[in-house]
């Protein structure tokens, strides 16, 4: 199957200008990948201060400005520390509400099962190549570090199908790494969803560079003309951009200094858009 290619944003900025006229505009963004480069574990992540300075001069201008993550929520908002930030995290199992983390009741329904796939999978691993990232109702094997990465991923799909606990979880395949996690209908997807029904937005933009990020954009598309118009950015990874990303997206930017060129441009552009 032939890939489309999908043109630039920083080409194309009269579409997102075209959205800033909305009258209810949310910008939506993915961290790893997106605004933090990838890097070889997960605790070695940083955001780019840029990005974060700009994305924190336009909460207060748009009506929603969100960070959607794959991270537990306590590593996103160790990472990204934005006053009046929405945070989504674990792919839209937990929401920051009240000062605390509000995990999705279907999810935490699993979290002993979880729990005890963690200690059988982690058990049955020899390869210190492989880091374990525990997101309390989802935990990921990362593989990036393994001397032999095809095997690692063989070996830890191995370990997964023996466990126990991981009878009735969801598995999950990224960037070099493996989650498993509850098998609930929530995504980066469903929470955008929810979000641009709960702010009532009519327009928006997501920024991401991954497989779930993928959910979010489709489901951006299939809310486009009811109400609502958008567009998703797919950031390139090189070989390692994962299949279905640009079909999904309308725009790419080529790595994470484009997303933070775009969003200085975007928060200069949106200056004297401040709510009241």
């Amino acid at each position: 199957m032939t890939v489309p290619e999908r043109p630039s944003l920083l080409e194309n900025l009269d579409r997102v200008r075209e959205l800033l006229r909305a009258q209810s505009f949310g910008l939506f963004t993915d961290v790893d990948g997106t605004i933090a480069p990838t890097s070889r574990t997960p605790d070695a992540a940083i955001v780019e201060p840029a990005c974060a300075e700009s994305l924190r001069s336009m909460v207060g201008r748009f009506l929603l400005v969100a960070a959607v993550s794959g991270r537990s929520m306590e590593d996103l908002r160790r990472m990204l520390t934005v006053d009046g930030m929405v945070y989504v995290a674990n792919h839209g199992m937990e929401r920051w509400r009240d000062n605390h983390s509000d995990v999705a009741p279907g999810a935490q329904a699993y979290y002993a099962e979880v729990r005890q796939a963690l200690e059988e999978i982690k058990d049955s691993l020899i390869d210190d190549g492989i880091a374990v990232e525990d997101k309390g109702v989802v935990v990921a094997f990362h593989y990036r570090l393994a001397s032999d990465p095809v095997g690692a991923e063989r070996r830890l799909r191995e370990a997964i199908a023996k466990s126990l606990g991981a009878r009735r979880l969801a598995v999950h395949a990224g960037k070099m790494l493996i989650e498993v996690k509850p098998p609930v209908e929530l995504s980066k997807g469903t929470a955008l969803r929810e979000l641009i029904a709960e702010f009532g937005l009519n327009a928006g933009i997501y920024l991401g560079d991954d497989r779930t990020d993928v959910e979010a954009m489709t489901a951006l598309r299939e809310l486009r003309g009811k109400g609502f118009d958008g567009i998703g950015v797919g950031v390139l990874g090189g070989a390692e951009t994962p299949p279905g990303l640009l079909e999904a997206c309308d725009y790419t930017l080529a790595s994470v200094d484009e997303v933070c060129r775009f969003y200085a441009w975007l928060a200069e552009e949106s200056r004297g858009l401040e709510r009241g």
